[in-house]
């Protein structure tokens, strides 16, 4: 059996808490946005909103992940403050 490096574990938990994430986050926040702007550019193009999304996402990674990934409550805060940021941005 071949041994495993140290970045192949990293590798594999960044995928996996990006998928949680992704799982996670993206069902309320798309709801949250449908229900508050249903007009905005973000709610009628939504395969590029999660486009952008999955791919920015990880930069907050490292330092989000974990919380969001085990927390309702970290999730709950990250999915209103990301909504709450659009509606006042696009007020």
């Amino acid at each position: 059996m071949e041994n495993l490096l140290w970045w192949h574990y990293l590798a594999a938990a960044w995928a996996t808490t990006w998928y949680l994430i992704l799982i996670r986050t993206w069902k309320p926040i798309r709801y949250l946005l449908e229900d508050k702007l249903p007009e905005h550019l973000m709610v009628s193009h939504k395969f590029m909103h999660w486009i952008i999304y999955a791919t920015l996402i990880n930069f907050f990674i490292p330092v989000l992940g974990i919380p969001i990934c085990l927390s309702d409550n970290y999730r709950k805060r990250w999915v209103l403050g990301y909504v709450r940021g659009i509606v006042e941005r696009d007020e």
